[in-house]
């Protein structure tokens, strides 16, 4: 019922919360009258996720940010006198999560002359050149057309970003945030990155139009490809 009435959402949320609903299905605690479900009970069930079931801390922390307002929805319903789920999730799981350091000029350097030198991903050097010194996420690049590109005042107009969720249709979606959507300074090398990029695209039989958006820069077929494309040369380096 909490999900059917959050209306208006992305649909990378609808998916998330999808996946909530196919862990509660599979798991006993998800087939409890909530009226018997007790803070001790809410505790042990999400040890079990990271113990047994050995998902990650941020994964639980997605999992019970659904089934947390869902039991609040039940308290305002006056269905329930508490919510279970109200307690801090780091006083119960072990945070086993990972901090990510950023990449120090050196790797950078060693990075995009990796690249540019061999011979299977020098093709998309200018690509990870334009990522790394602009700060687009990938799915933002993989959205933009030359209209997105102003040459005269030199900057990136970010409106949007090229997503493909579990339903496997590609679609436009608005940015992350609502900051998202920005004008990004381009520096000389990254004008002559995409100048190159524009130069090279070659000319597809059939021209994708997503959500009456064409002329994409990327032709790459999926974002998720250019994921690939770093994990490999990551390990190839």
């Amino acid at each position: 019922k909490y999900v059917s009435l959050k209306i208006g959402v992305r649909e990378s949320t609808k998916t998330g919360y999808r996946t909530v609903l196919r862990i509660l299905e599979k798991e006993p605690f998800g087939h409890l009258p909530i009226d018997k479900v007790r803070v001790s009970d809410a505790k042990t069930w999400l040890i079990k996720l990271q113990q047994e079931d050995g998902r990650g801390y941020s994964s639980i922390h997605c999992i019970r940010g659904v089934v947390r307002p869902a039991f609040q929805m039940a308290v305002e319903d006056e269905l329930l006198r508490k919510n279970p789920f109200c307690f801090e999730l780091h006083t119960v799981l072990v945070n086993d999560g990972k901090t990510r350091d950023a990449i120090t000029r050196k790797q950078e350097r060693d990075f995009l002359q990796f690249v540019k030198e061999d011979n299977h991903y020098r093709k998309y050097y200018e690509g990870f050149y334009i990522l790394l010194n602009t700060g687009l996420r990938i799915s933002e690049f993989c959205a933009l057309t030359p209209a997105d590109i102003d040459f005269k005042n030199r900057c990136i107009h970010v409106t949007g970003q090229l997503v493909r969720p579990s339903n496997m249709i590609t679609c436009i979606e608005p940015t992350k945030t609502a900051a998202g959507i920005r004008d990004v300074p381009m520096s000389d090398e990254v004008v002559e990155c995409f100048k190159n990029v524009m130069k090279n695209r070659k000319q597809p039989k059939v021209e994708p139009i997503i959500d009456g958006k064409a002329g994409f820069l990327s032709l790459i077929r999926m974002v998720g490809l250019w994921l690939q494309c770093i994990g490999n040369i990551t390990s190839s380096m």
